[in-house]
């Protein structure tokens, strides 16, 4: 038997009114929408432009300077979350290690 099958058969056999169905079905919606997401030439512009302009803010920082400023720090956490948010769809619509398209 295959595993597809096997999958469809312990699927077809969840009933549909516990919890566990629908923590199934949501993660499947919210996976898609993720992969959706992901797919869109928007994202793709928009993660660019993350890069190239943390680029450009790491080349004017001064690495002999070891003082920041609120304003740095506020740009990086910026940066950090942005590049975190875009790990997390990725993971979520893609998968993580198993399979033929997963992030790594």
């Amino acid at each position: 038997m295959r595993i597809g099958s096997l999958y469809y058969e312990s699927v077809k056999k969840l009933d549909i009114n516990s919890c566990n169905y629908f923590n199934l079905n949501f993660f499947r919606l919210f996976s898609y929408i993720c992969r959706c997401i992901i797919t869109s030439w928007f994202f793709e512009a928009v993660a660019l432009l993350v890069i190239v302009a943390n680029s450009i803010v790491l080349a004017l920082d001064n690495p002999t300077d070891d003082t920041t400023t609120p304003t740095s720090e506020l740009v990086d956490s910026i940066f950090l979350y942005l590049y975190t948010i875009e790990m997390a769809t990725k993971i979520i619509g893609l998968g993580f290690i198993i399979g033929k398209n997963t992030y790594l």
